[in-house]
């Protein structure tokens, strides 16, 4: 769910169409004249296709051709802003994009785009939808060049796909075409097909190319209409299933903004519709270029105040997403959040939110129980978590969006065994010893108890049918006793797969350490050197840590493959005792025969010694590290952590939620007792800086603590608060 998002800073450049018919013809020789020898650009009309109706999508080829192989290549990458359309006349057309401003970096989401493909003799094409550039507002007979900025030299070779180079800017032909007012029989029957055909669940046929090209560009009031109930339907915030990135170039382009937003300032207070959060965010924007505004941050304020005055008058269907997108705009948005009008109703909202809880997409109570839980506790929420808990039910987990999903189960599992104690334990111990659990390890796994000797025959039961072996694994290194190794020595030499092997030889590691050493070291040594064991025991750790463990990890220092050292210093790094940094800095004295193989230990051992959660390493101590590294990999990471390690203040953050990420100077974790440990390791006289990356009494709390610990070490912690937002 968690997408990959890749960033570059790439300049994007916007043409603006000719004025008059005299310049564009002398533009677009003047844009001829420097094409490279050899090089045709050509652009065309689909199958020849040169009458549109009004708002119809209009795609254009683009083809390169050279005489000169080897000489050109072109990337393909599906961004059109690469290439910029000239129109004439001008009068008549806008970008409907215009007022958005362009963006610093480009962010791109999915699998790298295609490499840069070598022009030659045979066209190379790319298609280009006009409508992304250009609105026709008015019917005429339209003339159209293109400027491109896709080829590229040859001769360069191109590593990363995403790396621009140097570019040669390339013109085409012109091509002419008449853009007649729209049928609106013809306009109705799209919107309604393209409505129709966006949805998730529609299997049938197609009957237009790209429905949301459609409704992007028909600049209808229907087709307006069918945007914003879509954005009203969006169950998944916050997430890649949101379909409000795919509404939102529409409604910014859409040709009668004032109407807009009209429609969208009643839609903000009606009774059914629910408010989304990219549709408060995209009024605001709209609103901002309606009124020539270039903050939006009143607007948006101003529109939450609006909603939140609404929301307890919505109905049943409309107001639970309301009110967690008002609570996440005023907890995760410092420009909403900040302002004193906000935070006075936040209270009640939440108090609302409770009570509504279990109405909510299962995504949305997700971001509440998960990270969101120490902004939203309370004991009102029991009825709605006992009413969840009892509809649970078994998934294949396959769906991350399934309607009540294992991860989701844990949550309300630990949330009601925080709110009820003695109920939520007599849950999940029920819960583990059932044949099919429907929570995550996550929760079911977080009991106090060191073992639980009232699961053994439960587990054991379980683990000799083969019945969800990789969680039956999971609960019997957590909680079995000695009594289940029968058992577990059994599957182990039978049934084995990578999952299970690391939760039993955890397992075997805390029950019987001998054993589970010696098993550990014939796992590794019939790994050797195949790369898939190299995070073995960092995966251990995380299931189970412990002495033996860690002695295992510190032999693992002396293993003949540099993997597994690297393994074994990284999983000393995140869980090793201090102890355990002497033992490091040993190992990285210690020369390795192969150049390649000193590499892999320097990436793995000089780095856990930099960034040990146990222990500190002072800026001089990292240069130390960095002078025994021979390697330019080993180097290269010591220089990375140096640059985190700034002349003045320590930087400190700490992303308040479930989990607490945490970064101090050029250590990362997670937790609050980590973060807390970690700063207590600097020597006295440090100065910290803490930039507020939240707000709220979750954040006043951990901070006064940090100050607290800081105190106590002849330390001082500053705080970077941002501006006030005035109410």
């Amino acid at each position: 769910m968690k997408p990959l998002w890749i960033a570059l800073g790439l300049a994007l450049t916007l043409a603006a169409p000719a004025p008059a018919a005299d310049d564009f013809d002398a533009g677009q020789s003047a844009a001829l004249t420097q094409n490279p020898a050899g090089l045709i650009c050509a652009l065309s009309l689909p199958d020849g296709k040169t009458q549109f109706q009004q708002g119809e999508v209009i795609r254009l080829t683009l083809s390169f051709t050279s005489d000169r192989p080897g000489a050109y290549q072109m990337r393909r990458w599906p961004f059109e802003r690469m290439d910029s359309p000239h129109v004439s006349p001008s009068e008549g057309t806008a970008d409907p994009m215009a007022d958005v401003p362009p963006p610093r970096f480009f962010s791109y989401n999915g699998p790298p785009p295609p490499a840069p493909v070598a022009i030659g003799n045979k066209p190379v094409t790319v298609p280009m939808t006009v409508n992304e550039r250009l609105r026709f507002d008015k019917p005429g007979t339209y003339r159209l060049y293109v400027t491109s900025s896709r080829v590229m030299d040859g001769k360069v070779k191109v590593n990363n796909p995403f790396d621009a180079g140097k570019t040669i800017t390339t013109a085409s032909n012109v091509v002419q075409f008449q853009i007649v007012p729209a049928d609106p029989a013809w306009a109705h029957a799209q919107a309604q097909a393209a409505l129709v055909e966006v949805q998730d669940h529609y299997t049938g046929p197609m009957t237009v190319s790209d429905p949301w090209d459609v409704l992007r560009y028909l600049g209808t009031p229907e087709s307006a209409r069918a945007l914003l109930s879509i954005l009203g339907a969006d169950k998944y915030p916050r997430s890649s299933e949101s379909k409000g990135e795919e509404c939102r170039p529409g409604l910014i382009g859409y040709p009668d903004r004032a109407w807009l937003v009209g429609e969208m300032e009643h839609d903000l207070t009606a009774p059914d519709y629910p408010v989304a959060q990219t549709f408060l965010s995209t009024l605001a924007e709209i609103a901002s270029y309606q009124k020539k505004v270039k903050d939006d941050g009143p607007l948006l304020r101003t529109y939450w105040l609006r909603a939140a005055e609404a929301a307890p008058r919505k109905s049943n269907t409309a107001r639970p997403m309301t009110l967690h997108t008002l609570l996440e705009d005023a907890w995760l948005n410092p420009d909403v959040g900040q302002n004193g009008a906000v935070r006075a109703r936040v209270p009640s909202l939440t108090r609302r939110m409770a009570l509504d809880f279990d109405r909510l997409p299962p995504l949305p109570q997700s971001y509440l129980l998960g990270d969101e839980w120490t902004r939203f506790r309370s004991p009102t929420l029991l009825p709605a978590l006992r009413r969840l808990w009892a509809g649970a039910k078994l998934t294949d987990n396959t769906n991350v969006f399934d309607a009540y999903n294992t991860e989701l189960n844990g949550l309300i599992l630990r949330r009601l065994r925080e709110l009820s104690p003695q109920e939520g334990r007599a849950l999940t111990l029920r819960e583990i010893a059932s044949p099919s659990p429907r929570a995550d390890m996550a929760a079911l796994g977080s009991l106090g108890n060191a073992t639980l000797p009232v699961l053994d025959q439960a587990l054991a039961r379980r683990l000799a049918a083969r019945q969800d072996a990789d969680l039956t694994c999971q609960l019997i290194a957590r909680y079995a006793t000695p009594a289940v190794l029968p058992q577990a020595k059994a599957y182990y030499a039978r049934w084995l797969d990578y999952s299970t092997e690391v939760s039993l030889l955890a397992y075997f590691l805390r029950v019987q350490p001998a054993y589970g050493k010696v098993m550990l070291h014939r796992a590794l040594l019939g790994w050797l050197g195949r790369g898939s064991m190299e995070t073995l025991m960092g995966d251990i750790a995380a299931v189970q840590y412990g002495p033996a463990l860690e002695q295992a990890a510190v032999a693992g220092l002396r293993n003949a493959d540099p993997g597994v050292v690297a393994d074994a210093a990284r999983m000393l790094a995140r869980h090793g005792s201090p102890e355990t940094e002497a033992t490091l800095w040993a190992r990285l004295r210690m020369p390795d025969a192969k150049p390649r193989s000193r590499a892999v230990v320097e990436q793995g051992v000089a780095l856990s010694l930099a960034t040990g959660q146990a222990w500190y390493e002072s800026p001089a101590r990292l240069k130390l590290i960095r002078a025994l590294c021979v390697t330019d990999e080993g180097r290269r990471v010591l220089n990375d952590c140096l640059q985190r390690v700034a002349a003045g203040p320590v930087h400190v953050d700490y992303e308040t939620g479930d989990r607490g990420y945490w970064s101090v100077g050029h250590y990362d974790g997670v937790g609050r007792t980590a973060f807390l440990a970690k700063l207590s390791q600097f020597p006295r006289g440090t100065v910290f800086s803490w930039q507020d990356v939240g707000f709220g009494p979750e954040v006043e709390r951990l901070y006064a603590q940090a100050r607290g610990i800081a105190r106590a070490h002849g330390q001082t912690l500053e705080r970077q608060r941002p501006t006030p937002i005035p109410s």
